[in-house]
């Protein structure tokens, strides 16, 4: 049994819309999250404040200076 395709009014829908928009927010913030913690994994060996220190990259692509610190 198939099931019948959405319906253009669903998918255009105001509350369809929202709830699309605020899933991919979400989403962007997981793979943000997942970055962060992958560098946090890597970085924080020492716990030395003069090699943490060290650990700030500040060509980091993908995380700001606020975050790295």
């Amino acid at each position: 049994m198939e099931l019948p395709p959405m319906s253009k009014q669903r998918t255009h829908s105001p509350e369809f819309k929202a709830r699309f928009a605020k899933e991919a927010e979400l989403l962007q913030q997981i793979g943000q999250l997942q970055i962060e913690l992958e560098w946090l994994k890597k970085s924080l060996i020492c716990s030395d404040a003069c090699d943490l220190r060290k650990l700030v990259d500040h060509d980091h692509p993908d995380l700001n200076i606020t975050r790295r610190c």
